[in-house]
């Protein structure tokens, strides 16, 4: 496979890696970064793959199967990086982020896997192939994603935030 026939392809994975990011770490240089290096991890470790893999870029399955590959490779190293960084940039998520306080307050696993679900839409199998986790994982940090949100919102609540 040619780089010129893996950019269009992930140009078109883009906004959902940058908001995918952007939900890990809440800083817009931080996200980008975080697509950027995943994304140069990722040409590293397929580098033989990618150099032996056959692609026709006119034929649906493949670009479908190519499409998948990369976006799953691409939010797990997003996501690895993410967590590395949220531990060193903590300053980062002291920032009062409005409205969007109570999803940031989450730890970076349950952001992770609530955007998963609820953004990109993913079954529970898809997040754990993705995340590297066992299934009861992603539904104990699903469940406690969603109850902390709502423990939050019930809290804003009653002191009269909302």
């Amino acid at each position: 496979m040619k780089k010129n026939e893996l950019e269009p392809i992930l140009d078109s994975l883009l906004t959902k890696l940058y908001s995918y990011a952007y939900a890990l770490l809440p800083d817009d240089l931080q996200a980008e970064q975080l697509v950027i290096d995943a994304y140069s991890i990722f040409l590293v470790r397929e580098k033989k793959f990618l150099q032996e893999f056959e692609f026709d870029s006119k034929n649906k399955k493949d670009r479908l199967n190519i499409r998948r590959f990369l976006m799953r490779n691409m939010l797990l190293d997003i996501f690895e990086l993410g967590y590395k960084r949220s531990l060193q940039l903590r300053h980062l998520l002291q920032n009062d982020l409005g409205e969007k306080q109570g999803f940031y307050d989450l730890k970076i696993e349950q952001r992770a896997v609530l955007f998963l679900k609820e953004v990109l839409q993913y079954t529970a199998k898809e997040i754990q192939e993705t995340m590297s986790l066992q299934k009861h994982q992603v539904i104990e940090t699903l469940y406690n994603a969603r109850f902390k949100i709502l423990d939050i919102r019930e809290e804003n609540l009653d002191n009269g935030a909302l």
